[in-house]
């Protein structure tokens, strides 16, 4: 009896200190039992905090994004880049090798805290975890065999190859939903690899025909020897983000701040020249790409392009009635630069796709993602601006949004056509969190803002940057900024208009390298705080 009394006051003991050396919150003055259920997956920034340590999984095999150097220690960009991350958080890194198409599956069970992984933010990708904001947009490449006498002019040019690709990938779903789905490739000539270095190896040996993966991890292969780059393409619209547990808000807010920090320091460009710019090997100028729809176009010394001006600072229409915004001074500056006149036609959001294919107008400028769907319809060319997101509600609101997610049972108002109404039906409605009946879909943008005000709609999700200019006309207020979609904002063109898709690359990357695109980015985005 004496023992057990001994033991019952042992157990009170440790569990007072338990209790007090944890960062929990207080028990309710009602003493109502905690819950069994598990901590709250926001929890994560607190535990981390407290531990000193983050723990982030990737696949070293990637390189010069990820690797093995000869120290025998991780090395590439990716690595380089979390750790100064965690340099500025005050926290230790602690990094785990994990096969890439086992990474999600470790974070979801609590092995890890973080992924980085040369890891592309998805739709798909984003319904299992979050992502932070994009630290690196890639492009891709397609490898063949030294010697290989095969010609790829374009990636449509891989059917029925025999394919190799690393499982997980945008690169795996590229091949599966251009080739294999669409009829060109037989599902048997695809080799999927829980490593890019086996596919590597069965490229030399002979197994397979073509390997396509990421430029800059493909150019560190090609100068080990034995294969070369057929082609250069951005398949997927690669923009690599640090992936956190579903719900992980706080531990994404910490992350987001320190990366724009690097961002906006340089300190991301710097590394980039080191691990990426440095493999680049120098080749001459691309032959000028021509065809007849260009030609056209520069008889005519005239564009015509679509844009749907209601997406203030992107495109609107100003106090002089005329186009106005971000992305209407950059494609006018193409236009000077192309020596073109650049004529402007405003045309819902959800109809530009359908006006281009109709031969209505020759491009579309319009805050449009390049998104593997839109892909299917048209050509677009290089980014020319990265965006995020954010959620609205009305000035004066107690909604409380801490993530996406609790948009989920709201009235919703989203612009018909855009990233922000997929992903709401993706991650809401298809997931049964939210009635189709409770989402409404608007041709305008500021018809979802004027339901908004009018409480017709609960929040509205949009693009950060246009969500700030309709907040400085007053009646709402900023619930959320998020990156729900991952925007690549790109021109689109049509099908195969393989010359002026060429050309306006020529200009875009030319405004990117001297700085013009940054300039009108501080003025027009930059400028709204």
């Amino acid at each position: 009896m004496k023992r057990s009394w001994y033991l019952v006051l042992s157990l009170m003991a440790m569990l007072a200190l338990l209790a007090s050396a944890c960062n929990a919150t207080p028990a309710p003055e009602t003493q109502t039992p905690a819950p069994t259920t598990e901590a709250p997956i926001d929890d994560d920034w607190g535990r981390i905090q407290a531990a000193g340590k983050m723990v982030v999984g990737t696949s070293a095999d990637y390189p010069p994004f990820e690797f093995i150097n000869e120290q025998n220690d991780f090395d590439g960009f990716d690595m380089v880049v979390i750790r100064e991350v965690g340099k500025r958080l005050g926290l230790e890194i602690e990094l785990k090798d994990i096969s890439f198409d086992g990474l999600i599956a470790a974070l979801k069970g609590n092995q890890i805290d973080g992924i980085i992984a040369a890891m592309s933010a998805t739709a798909e990708r984003d319904k299992e975890v979050d992502f932070t904001m994009n630290y690196y947009v890639g492009t891709d490449a397609i490898l063949v065999k030294e010697g290989s006498t095969l010609v790829i002019n374009t990636a449509e040019d891989m059917a029925g190859k025999k394919i190799g690709v690393q499982a997980g990938t945008l690169h795996e779903t590229w091949v599966q939903d251009n080739l294999v789905a669409a009829g060109k490739s037989q599902e048997a000539d695809i080799s999927r690899y829980e490593r890019a270095e086996l596919a590597i190896a069965d490229l030399k040996n002979g197994r397979v025909e073509v390997v396509a993966m990421d430029y800059f991890a493909a150019k560190a292969y090609v100068a080990q020897g034995g294969v070369t780059m057929a082609l250069e393409q951005n398949l997927s619209g690669e923009n690599m983000a640090i992936a956190v547990r579903e719900g992980s808000s706080r531990l994404q807010e910490q992350l987001d701040t320190v990366i724009q920090q690097m961002w906006d320091d340089g300190t991301i460009s710097q590394m980039a020249e080191t691990y990426l710019g440095g493999e680049v090997i120098e080749e001459e100028a691309d032959p000028e790409v021509t065809d007849a729809e260009w030609e056209a176009i520069v008889a005519a010394g005239k564009m015509v392009i679509g844009t749907s001006a209601d997406y203030p600072p992107f495109e609107f229409i100003n106090e002089q009635n005329d186009f106005d915004g971000f992305d209407m001074i950059i494609i006018r500056e193409i236009g000077k630069r192309l020596g073109l006149e650049i004529e402007l036609k405003d045309i819902s959001f959800d109809g530009l796709i359908a006006a281009l294919k109709g031969n209505q107008i020759d491009g579309i400028i319009a805050a449009m993602s390049a998104t593997a769907e839109r892909d299917k319809e048209v050509d677009f060319t290089i980014n020319y601006h990265i965006g995020t997101d954010a959620i609205l509600v009305k000035e004066g609101s107690t909604l409380v949004i801490n993530t996406a997610d609790d948009m989920a049972g709201k009235k919703i108002g989203v612009q018909a056509g855009t990233l922000h109404e997929t992903w709401v039906q993706d991650n809401l409605v298809a997931a049964g969190k939210s009635q189709d009946a409770d989402i409404s879909r608007y041709e305008r943008a500021e018809l979802a803002i004027a339901d908004l005000k009018n409480g017709r709609v609960d929040v509205v999700a949009m693009d950060y940057y246009a969500a700030k200019a309709y907040i400085a006309q007053g009646g709402i207020t900023m619930a959320l900024e998020q990156n729900l979609a991952g925007e690549n904002m790109a021109v689109a063109v049509r099908e195969g208009a393989a010359g002026l898709q060429w050309h306006l690359n020529q200009v875009i990357q030319e405004m990117l390298d001297d700085g013009f695109i940054e300039q009108v980015a501080d003025q027009y985005l930059g400028a709204i705080e």
